[in-house]
Parts: structure tokens; C-alpha cells; sequence
């Protein structure tokens, strides 16, 4: 087997991409984070690239040769050649890093942390569809009110101070709620202690994480329903707004993020 770097133009990644008789499904949302990272210009050169078994088939890297036809820029890659058969079976089994990981390894943010990217996928528009790299910008970008957030959940309270709990008051702070309000709604979420009706749907909001533990939390759908919950919560907090019913929002009362 040898290892070459190349220039890999999208002729040539479309003419490698006819040898890709026997491999993985594309996965359109990886493909579409390839893509805008090379049309972004953040395509960096690894290790890691393309691979041909030794009868010339494609072993690995159909999504970073489709990218490369679908942006239509060629890419700095290494390329390997004569990879065994049989090795097929062991390529990309390993344990990928996830998104905290790339950030400390790259060393893209002496802050961003998993909190603030669970925050950020639940927050974004298509978050789960981010590049890290897009992610650390939507981060920076809002960096005083993410860590301003952060700082009031310092105490932590089982599916009370999730992430989308968190990413509600993420968003209400962008919006331009007081940073006095949230600190207080916060403070009453956590302790369960109110001074009055007009501080009830912090309880409506606790009660309902509560009552509704870890199924309101599981997949992508229940976070985003458990985020509206918490906005609803949190604007009626702010308006002084007695309830003692915590609805479903139709649509976010407070607007999305979206990337650069």
C-alpha cells in the first residue's frame, strides 16, 4: 500500500466516484457539511482522505468525492493505494470525536464547551446539521450571552437544567429579555421557591420537566417541543403573566439562530 498526497479536481473525484461499486448508503446531511466546508475554504489536509482497494475499487471516501463535484473545487488530499480486501471491515469502526473534541483538539475555542454546543444545536436553525467549525461561529458570535447563561445553571437540577432549558434562555437573552429576569426566572426553576403568582410559570415549567423526565427530552423533536415549552415559560415569566397551564408553542416566541 502507498499514500500520496493529491490535487483532487471534481473531474477526477467524479471519475473515482464510477469505481464506488460496494460501500455505505451517502449521507446527505455529512455530505452537505463537506460541502460547505469546502466551499468555506476550511478544508483541511489529514491523514485522512481517499483509499482504493487493490483490485481499484473505491474503499473510502465517496462523501469527500462528492463534495468535491458538488462544490466544484478541488481539494489537498492524501490518497492511499492497494488497500487489502478484507481490511474493508475495518475502516471507520473506530470511535468518532464528537463536536467537543474537534473543538479542544483544533483548538477553535478556549470556552465552547458541550453545553454550549448541546445549546447550539437545539437553537440554531438546521442545528443539527452544523459543522463544528459553524457551530464555534454561532458560539463567538453570541459569546457574552452564552456565557451569561451558562453562569446561571452553575447548579444543577436532573432534566431541569437541560440543554434546552438552557437554549431557551439563550435565546430570550439574544431577543433582549433583562438580564435580571432571566437570573430570576432561572433562581425559581432551580429552587422551586416563588414570591408570587406572577412568577408561576417558572413552577408550570419545572413541574412539567419533572412530571415528564427523560421521555421529553429524547430525540431532536422532544428537545425542540421541550425548548418552545420553556420559552413560553419564560415570556410569560417576563410579561408578570400568572398561568397555570404550560402550552405548546406553534412556532419559537423567540427567533432561531442562524449560521454565517
Amino acid at each position: 500500500m502507498k499514500t500520496v498526497t493529491e490535487t483532487i479536481t471534481p473531474d477526477m473525484a467524479s471519475a473515482w466516484l464510477a469505481k464506488n461499486t460496494n460501500n455505505r448508503n451517502i449521507s446527505i446531511n455529512l455530505l452537505q457539511k463537506y460541502v460547505r466546508t469546502i466551499e468555506a475554504g476550511e478544508w483541511t489536509l489529514t491523514h485522512q482522505g481517499i483509499a482504493f482497494y487493490d483490485d481499484g475499487t473505491l474503499a473510502d471516501g465517496q462523501h469527500r468525492l462528492t463534495a468535491i463535484v458538488k462544490s466544484g473545487i478541488s481539494v489537498l488530499m492524501q490518497v492511499s493505494y492497494g488497500v487489502a480486501r478484507n481490511a474493508g471491515a475495518d475502516i471507520d469502526v473506530h470511535r468518532a470525536r464528537d463536536a467537543s473534541d474537534c473543538v479542544k483538539i483544533g483548538q477553535l475555542s478556549d470556552w465552547v464547551n458541550k453545553d454550549a454546543i448541546a445549546i447550539t444545536r437545539i437553537v440554531s436553525v438546521n442545528g443539527d446539521k452544523l459543522t463544528t467549525r459553524e457551530i464555534v461561529r454561532i458560539c463567538e458570535k453570541h459569546r457574552e450571552d452564552y456565557q451569561f447563561v451558562m453562569r446561571l445553571f452553575t447548579a444543577r437540577k436532573r432534566f431541569i437544567t437541560a440543554s434546552p432549558i438552557m437554549g431557551a434562555v439563550v435565546l430570550a437573552r439574544i431577543a433582549g429579555v433583562a438580564h435580571h429576569n432571566l437570573a430570576r426566572f432561572v433562581s425559581c426553576l432551580v429552587s422551586g421557591m416563588i414570591d408570587g403568582k406572577h412568577e408561576s410559570a417558572a413552577i408550570r415549567l419545572r413541574e412539567y420537566c419533572r412530571t415528564c423526565s427523560g421521555s421529553a427530552h429524547a430525540g431532536r423533536t422532544g428537545r425542540q417541543e421541550m425548548c418552545l415549552r420553556a420559552q413560553r415559560a419564560i415570556k410569560a415569566f417576563a410579561d408578570g403573566q400568572s398561568i397555570s397551564k404550560l402550552i405548546l408553542p406553534s412556532a419559537p416566541i423567540y427567533p432561531l439562530l442562524e449560521k454565517d
